[in-house]
């Protein structure tokens, strides 16, 4: 077993567990908790400064994602080609990638354009990267199955 492979790999899925569960936290517990057992004021306070915190991180993790991947994705080919079906496949998950990271972008931007301590009154767009992050996952795992290596 090549070291380096398993290495590059476990990094590449750590990065996405924190991601996607990141994600799922938000979208699942803290937000509806938030909203159901403190003050608009105290809530607005958690979720501008764990949104600030945490649109960092999402960039650190794709970051860690796109050389992990190009690096996978690398190391698969063997000098050989890659199905047209799976080429479709990775072609649709890099657009929802581009999609997911375009709206990290302008939720970081318009975060960190509101004076410190803001009142946020729900992450924006939360529903919608979260969607987008399970339709990747569903994508990667379906590039998995069709081309395992």
């Amino acid at each position: 077993m090549n070291l380096f492979r398993l290495v590059n790999h476990w990094l590449h899925l750590l990065s996405v567990i924190f991601w996607l569960g990141g994600l799922a936290y938000l979208f699942l517990l803290l937000v509806p908790t938030l909203r159901r057992t403190v003050s608009e004021q105290v809530a607005g306070s958690v979720l501008w400064r764990l949104h600030r915190t945490f649109t960092t991180v999402i960039f650190f993790l794709t970051f860690v994602l796109m050389v992990t991947g190009a690096i996978n994705l690398g190391m698969s080919r063997h000098g050989g080609t890659f199905p047209p079906q799976y080429i479709s496949i990775l072609g649709a998950k890099l657009f929802l990638v581009v999609i997911f990271l375009t709206i990290a972008w302008k939720n970081y931007l318009d975060v960190r354009r509101q004076p410190d301590q803001q009142v946020l009154a729900e992450v924006p767009m939360l529903r919608l990267s979260f969607v987008l992050a399970i339709a990747i996952v569903f994508l990667a795992a379906a590039l998995r199955t069709l081309y395992p290596h």
